[in-house]
């Protein structure tokens, strides 16, 4: 080998032993993530992104400035948003998902709330919930990431409405209130509650859901009334000493009906 060969691979020996002293704990999370995303395995794949997505949750608990914890988690998962993007379309539900929650934390453009949309509809929570989280902060202003949220605002499946209730109500979505307004016509007190609690968030811009809250309202009303009455009665009725006949415990209404068929009603 010649003098020049060996001096030269000192050298790169050199710049390498530099370059690994220089390496930073967010250059290694990166770099493991990336080539763990390479492998077959898809334990591996997803391994491979545990550590960057704790990183970023230990990021959130240190950084009371909400401002800067968004600055500091894009410099750990920006540079990755080729491989992220390319993650979301893996064929493993659990890379799917992680790819989902770090894309939060890369710019938003179109290309990454593009890679969300599909993910968002996917039917497994697992899934489409963290795609939901992450377009709130990506997809604000993406026409199609809003529409996609008024079309999973469904009252018939409780677990999606409220998913898409919580973005609608960090968008302070107006043109959602028509959804809202159903959600709270609906049978599951769950989301009864979660499309009221999204109005409100909306403020006056769901000036429009006035009347169907107030209708609500009466109705609720109404049942408090009847569970108040019914539980006053059944109390009453089991107090020691203060048994009832059946005549006596059935409500006048009712006990009128009764009677019209008996004899002393007959030659009434």
């Amino acid at each position: 080998m010649s003098r020049a060969a060996v001096v030269t691979i000192r050298l790169m020996l050199l710049a390498g032993a530099f370059q690994a002293l220089g390496d930073s704990p967010a250059d290694n999370l990166r770099a493991r993530a990336s080539a763990g995303l390479q492998s077959g395995d898809a334990k591996t794949r997803v391994e491979s992104l545990t550590p960057l997505a704790e990183e970023v949750y230990r990021l959130s608990s240190v950084t009371p400035d909400r401002s800067k914890f968004l600055l500091l988690a894009h410099d750990l998962v920006g540079p990755l948003k080729p491989e992220l993007l390319k993650a979301t379309r893996d064929e493993n539900v659990g890379v799917r998902a992680m790819s989902a929650v770090l894309l939060a934390y890369v710019a938003p453009d179109p290309e990454v709330v593009a890679a969300l949309l599909p993910l968002a509809r996917e039917p497994a929570h697992d899934i489409h919930g963290p795609a939901l989280g992450s377009l709130v902060l990506v997809g604000r202003d993406a026409p199609d990431a809003r529409k996609l949220v008024l079309d999973l605002l469904d009252p018939t499946k409780p677990e999606q409405f409220g998913d898409a209730a919580y973005v609608a109500r960090e968008w302070r979505m107006k043109e959602a209130v028509p959804a809202l307004i159903q959600g709270l016509a609906a049978c599951d007190l769950g989301t009864k509650q979660v499309a009221a609690r999204t109005l409100e968030a909306i403020g006056s811009d769901a000036a429009g859901a006035t009347r169907a809250l107030e209708q609500e309202l009466e109705q609720l009303k109404l049942a408090t009334g009847a569970v108040s009455a019914a539980l006053e009665q059944i109390r009453k009725a089991s107090q020691p000493g203060d048994a009832k006949s059946p005549a006596a415990a059935t409500p006048s209404a009712f006990r009128d009906e009764a009677e019209e068929g008996t004899p002393a009603a007959r030659t009434r």
